[in-house]
C-alpha cells in the first residue's frame, strides 16, 4: 500500500515489476480518523472519481447566507495542486487572481507549506479586502458561505453543507451544477461572484451536490469497518 497516492503515476511499472496489486491510501474527508483507500490512487485519481454523478435532480439551487468568502489555498508540493492546476502555478498566483477578480471580503487561508509566503504576507497586506485566518480547515469550511479553491479535496465538506464552491482546477468534485466550474478569466469570476451575492442564491443544485458528498461518504472508510471492506478489496 502506498499512504497519500503520491505514486499513483508510477502504479503501472510497479505492479509489472513486481507482479503485485497496489493500493493507494490517503486521507478521509468527513469523518476523525477517516481514509481512503482505492487501486488507482486517491482524489481525483481514485477509480470512483469519474463515474457519471449527475441525472435528473429537482432545481432547488444552493443559495448564500451572507457574504463572506473563504479561499482555501494549497502547497505548490501537493500533487493535487501540482499535477492537476492547469491555470494558476503557486498559490500566490491563485490569490493574486482573486483578489485582483473579486472585491468582496475574502477570508484566506494557508497550509503549513506554501512557497513565498512573505509575498503573499505582503499581497493580502496591500488588498483590503483579503485578510489572512488561521485555525482548523475543516472549521473553517463548515462556517463560510462561498468556498473558493484549486481543488484542496476538504472542500468536498462545502459541497456535503450546501454552499456554493468556485473550483478553479481539476478535482474529484468538478461538475457541472455540483460547483462553479472555473478558470483564469477574471470578467468569470466577477460576473460569478456578483451574481450569488445580487441574487442571493446560485446556478448549483443542492442534489446534485447531496449526490456528489455522498459518492465520497460512500469511500471514506473507518478503523472499524477497515478488515471487512479490506476483504472485499483482496476478494
Amino acid at each position: 500500500m502506498d499512504w497519500s497516492g503520491l505514486f499513483s503515476r508510477h502504479s503501472a511499472l510497479v505492479q509489472k515489476e513486481f507482479k503485485t496489486q497496489i493500493f493507494f491510501v490517503g486521507p478521509g474527508w468527513f469523518q476523525e480518523g477517516g481514509f481512503q483507500v482505492d487501486s488507482g490512487g486517491i482524489d481525483i485519481l481514485a477509480s470512483w472519481s469519474l463515474r457519471p454523478k449527475l441525472g435528473m435532480f429537482k432545481n432547488e439551487r444552493v443559495n448564500v447566507k451572507a457574504r463572506d468568502v473563504l479561499l482555501v489555498a494549497q502547497s505548490e508540493e501537493d500533487p493535487q495542486f501540482l499535477d492537476y492546476s492547469p491555470w494558476f502555478r503557486s498559490a500566490y498566483d491563485f490569490i493574486s487572481h482573486f483578489g485582483e477578480a473579486s472585491p468582496h471580503p475574502t477570508n484566506v487561508w494557508l497550509p503549513r507549506q506554501v512557497e513565498d509566503r512573505e509575498a503573499i504576507n505582503l499581497l493580502i497586506a496591500n488588498t483590503p479586502h483579503l485578510r489572512i485566518v488561521t485555525g482548523d480547515l475543516n472549521s473553517l469550511i463548515d462556517a463560510a458561505n462561498v468556498v473558493v479553491t484549486v481543488n484542496e479535496p476538504k472542500v468536498i465538506r462545502a459541497i456535503d453543507r450546501h454552499k456554493p464552491v468556485l473550483c478553479y482546477g481539476h478535482a474529484f468534485y468538478r461538475h457541472e451544477r455540483v460547483v462553479y466550474c472555473m478558470d483564469d478569466s477574471v470578467r468569470v469570476t466577477d460576473q460569478v461572484l456578483s451574481r450569488i451575492f445580487c441574487t442571493g442564491t446560485s446556478d448549483l443544485l443542492v442534489d446534485a451536490q447531496a449526490n456528489m458528498a455522498q459518492l465520497a461518504r460512500d469511500q471514506e472508510w473507518s478503523r472499524a469497518d477497515a478488515p471487512t471492506r479490506l476483504s472485499g478489496l483482496l476478494g
